[in-house]
């Protein structure tokens, strides 16, 4: 039997008697999958991956800029060129800045969201900008919370909780 590509999904489907799927496409509970950008092109070098060696104490980075709307940021993660420790379901909602939910894979750089910032004991909603925007794939966990509520993220995204920070899955869950 003849089948396609992951990433040809031109023309309909071929016909498969009894069981099995057309297409294969990839999806967030793969191994291994890999997508060019769309700027790319398949005879471009594949980007080469630097190493620096990081020397900070602290998983905090502070910073005292006008143009950033906190003073302190968490990223614990190392090995990500993008240092993205904030993986979750592209479905995930977004609280806007106009009081509006968007899903996080619909925002783009310069839109304006709620974060917290930590003033004394407590945390105080503050807006601030959205400065990067990307896609990642990575095994997915499914979270609910004492509501009911279920979120979708990856093994190393962090939730703020009543007991501090904690991870998804690892030593600090929970």
């Amino acid at each position: 039997m003849d089948y396609r590509e992951s990433s040809d999904t031109s023309g309909p489907p071929m016909t498969i008697h009894g069981r099995g799927a057309a297409y294969n496409l990839a999806n967030r509970f793969e191994q291994l999958s890999v997508e060019r950008e769309a700027w790319t092109h398949a005879e471009d070098p594949a980007p080469e991956t630097h190493f620096y060696r990081d020397l900070s104490r602290s998983i905090i980075a502070t910073n005292n800029s006008p143009d950033v709307g906190f003073e302190a940021s968490i990223n614990p993660y190392r090995g990500c060129e993008n240092g993205c420790a904030y993986c979750v379901l592209g479905e995930t909602p977004v609280l806007m800045a106009n009081v509006t939910m968007r899903p996080i894979a619909e925002l783009q750089v310069g839109d304006e969201i709620y974060g917290t910032m930590r003033q004394g004991w407590y945390r105080r909603y503050v807006k601030t900008r959205v400065l990067a925007h990307w896609e990642t794939k990575k095994p997915a966990y499914l979270i609910t919370l004492e509501d009911g509520t279920e979120l979708i993220a990856s093994g190393d995204h962090r939730f703020l909780t009543l007991r501090g920070w904690k991870f998804v899955t690892g030593r600090e869950q929970g």
